[in-house]
């Protein structure tokens, strides 16, 4: 299971539900990811502020590693981006932004 290679490699992690999940939010404290898997492909991506132009987040990666991950901490915004990207705050600030994202649970 992916979660919990993400938190081996010093994230804390949050899921929809612990039960096989197949998707997570990955945080180092501060900034924000989100990593994706399945039995066929993987993807890594940045978190934003939901935008009607930019949606939440860019993909950075298609496959989850201590890199990829790093990488979506760290994407700010990508240089076809149009419009106003805006980063959450730290991991509480997303928390609280919306109930969907308030019924996410730490693993």
């Amino acid at each position: 299971m992916f979660t919990s290679l993400i938190k081996s490699l010093g994230f804390r992690v949050f899921v929809r539900t612990s039960d096989n999940p197949t998707y997570c939010f990955f945080t180092d404290g501060d900034r924000i990811g989100y990593a994706q898997w399945s039995d066929f492909r993987q993807s890594v991506s940045s978190v934003h502020k939901p935008s009607t132009v930019n949606g939440t987040g860019f993909q950075v990666a298609e496959e989850i590693t201590k890199a990829s991950l790093d990488a979506a901490l760290s994407t700010i915004v990508p240089i076809w981006a149009r419009g106003d990207v805006k980063k959450y705050k730290n991991m509480d600030a997303y928390l609280n932004a919306s109930k969907w994202n308030s019924e996410l649970i730490e693993v």
